[in-house]
């Protein structure tokens, strides 16, 4: 099971104004009327909206009352394989049945979790008549079977999470490409674009468009990105520079159609966040989703395993402490 620590980042505005209580304010000879206030009009919500509405403070979560928020919880996946083989040939009942009744028998056993990472699983949006290029790749995704699962599968999954209490974080079918033939991604590339088209569909969904008790992972652990210099890495300026440009279409394609939150990926699966301190991802209700396992940032690793860079290996707790200050420190 995967650790997920959810990192907020967001810049905030604010415009104060003060008066002296020395200053007489001079009347004028005719006052104006006032002007009746046009009040805002209210937020578009769904009506599958049922929890305290969150939003991104800061480096914080905070519900409508200003309190802090820590969502901890578990990852569920949708793919038989991941399953016990509970189900086969696409069968959306059973594969209902089977995952609402670990999600009952978690909650029997006492467990507080308030949040579910969800995955998209590809198994449902592939074509299954193409070749597989790559483990859980986006060559084979087929835009009418998203649409016909989104609506029949994970809308539904998500609506039985939230009876339950729990905020749902939706990430895209299958992983960012880095092995052959891929070195990484690219800004424009067919993975961009493919992101470009799951989210758009995701946040134009009814339930799930400005439905506050749903958020959004744009990506699963990319690794490297095409750099300014034409070189793939996972640390240098000028990737991070792409990176940003990369994720703020993403972001920007999203915001056209809700105010979902939205968490960003880093690169070297999710552990590298530094140059997004300079290029900074715009916008509101936006965090950053990073990952953090065992032995990584240099904490308990035998060997260097391309995570946690910026520390040693094998280097204990203030080995981790020095990675983790070093690549997720700046966006704090």
């Amino acid at each position: 099971m995967k650790k997920i620590i959810y990192l907020l980042t967001l810049t905030l505005g604010m415009s104060l104004a003060a008066c002296s209580d020395d200053t007489i304010p001079v009347q004028p000879e005719k006052p104006e009327p006032e002007k009746p206030v046009e009040p805002d009009p209210e937020p578009e919500t769904p009506a599958g909206a049922k929890l305290p509405v969150l939003r991104v403070e800061g480096r914080y979560l905070k519900n409508e009352k200003g309190e802090i928020i820590n969502l901890h919880g578990f990852t569920q996946t949708y793919s038989p394989f991941f399953n016990n083989n509970a189900w086969g040939n696409y069968d959306v009942q059973a594969c209902l049945r089977y995952n609402k009744s670990m999600v009952d028998g978690i909650v029997a056993a006492g467990w507080k979790f308030n949040f579910v990472r969800m995955h998209l699983d590809p198994y449902w949006s592939d074509d299954p008549s193409m070749q597989s290029v790559r483990y859980e790749g986006h060559e084979r995704f087929s835009e009418t079977r998203f649409r016909k699962y989104l609506e029949e599968l994970f809308v539904p999954m998500a609506e039985y999470f939230i009876s339950k209490g729990m905020y749902v974080v939706m990430r895209p079918p299958g992983v960012c490409p880095s092995d052959a033939p891929y070195q990484g991604i690219e800004i424009g590339d067919t993975y961009q674009q493919f992101l470009l088209k799951v989210w758009d569909i995701v946040s134009q969904h009814p339930k799930l468009k400005n439905n506050m008790d749903v958020m959004f992972e744009l990506a699963n652990e990319p690794v490297r990105i095409k750099g300014t210099d034409g070189t793939y890495g996972s640390s240098g300026d000028g990737h991070f520079k792409n990176l940003q440009l990369y994720f703020q279409a993403i972001v920007d394609k999203v915001r056209t159609n809700c105010r979902n939150i939205v968490w960003v990926p880093g690169l070297s699966y999710q552990s590298s966040y530094a140059g997004y301190a300079i290029h900074r991802i715009e916008g509101e209700n936006i965090g950053f989703a990073v990952h953090c396992y065992p032995g990584w940032y240099g904490s308990d690793a035998e060997e260097d395993s391309g995570e946690g860079i910026g520390s040693s290996t094998g280097g204990g707790y203030e080995a981790f402490q020095r990675g983790w200050d070093a690549q997720v420190g700046p966006v704090a």
